[in-house]
């Protein structure tokens, strides 16, 4: 049975020396041997959208969206005074203001993957923005995160399931690499994987040792970690090697992404990853095929 993320609880803020601009995950292949061919980079980002279009969005907007309206586009900017509001409202605790702007989006079109993309998201990063600025504190900030949390929780109820791997259920672990702060976004990529039928497992607050025993005792498939500071970057090669060492399935796939690896492209490969993702919108499609590629190359079924 598939399995939601558990609550993390409340999300502690970033720590100042942390990087706020940590982004959703993209996926950009480790080699031609482990993911798919940059010419096929087009097709597999289009891929999972055209069944959302034709068979997700329309129940979604008969239920949630105002009769007549179109959709917004998914390419629709978010209106900073939409986003600023937002913020607002949690950091006052004002669930009601909050609730009441993400319930005009709808009205207006909004799909709710676009929310969750753009405002939930955004809304964290500036959060994040606004600890490190001292425009608000520590106690402000933990509070409306945890405001958020909810909201996200909440709302991933209401998106659609995209659809289910082939076979068994693809496992995958989801973590913040020990230390890591920024954890909105991990929280994000495990929704949209539940919803296309992954099994998942997320360890917001584990050890390195942790994560250790977790692989040991559990064949996950791909293990995905979310780094944002850089001053956490030295620990993640020795880290991605002792999983990859201790993990009960040889063939597992590790995957990164944050805000750290979006700052250099090239990153991902030297801590001995097999993939980074910056689009959480392509991570089922991306992590399935990667699977899949190690698994037949490494003699699993």
């Amino acid at each position: 049975m598939n399995r939601r993320p558990p609550a993390a609880g409340p999300a502690a803020p970033p720590r100042r020396a942390a990087d706020p601009g940590a982004r959703s995950e993209s996926a950009e292949p480790a080699d031609e041997a482990d993911a798919a061919p940059l010419d096929e980079a087009s097709d597999t980002r289009h891929s999972l959208m055209p069944v959302i279009r034709a068979d997700v969005l329309p129940s979604l907007h008969a239920k949630f969206g105002a009769a007549g309206v179109p959709a917004l586009p998914d390419d629709r900017e978010l209106a900073m005074a939409d986003l600023e509001a937002f913020v607002d409202a949690l950091i006052a605790s004002d669930t009601e203001a909050a609730e009441a702007i993400v319930e005009r989006l709808r009205r207006e079109g909004a799909r709710p993957e676009w929310i969750v993309l753009n405002l939930f998201s955004a809304a964290a990063r500036q959060m994040g923005l606004r600890w490190e600025h001292d425009r608000n504190d520590f106690a402000e900030v933990t509070i409306a995160m945890s405001y958020l949390g909810g909201m996200m929780r909440e709302f991933a109820g209401q998106l659609m399931p995209l659809g289910r791997p082939v076979g068994a259920p693809c496992r995958v672990l989801l973590a913040p690499v020990p230390g890591e702060q920024h954890t909105f976004g991990l929280t994000v990529v495990g929704e949209f994987l539940v919803r296309a039928g992954f099994d998942v497992c997320v360890r917001m607050a584990a050890t390195a040792d942790a994560l250790t025993r977790v692989v040991q005792e559990t064949a996950y498939d791909a293990v995905g970690l979310s780094l944002s500071s850089e001053r956490l970057l030295g620990g993640l090669e020795p880290l991605i090697r002792n999983l990859r060492c201790a993990s009960a399935n040889r063939a597992a796939a590790v995957v990164v992404g944050g805000s750290v690896f979006g700052r250099d492209p090239a990153l991902w490969r030297t801590v001995g990853a097999d993939m980074q993702l910056a689009d959480v919108r392509e991570a089922p499609i991306r992590i399935l095929r990667l699977v899949r590629l190690r698994a037949r190359r490494y003699g699993r079924p």
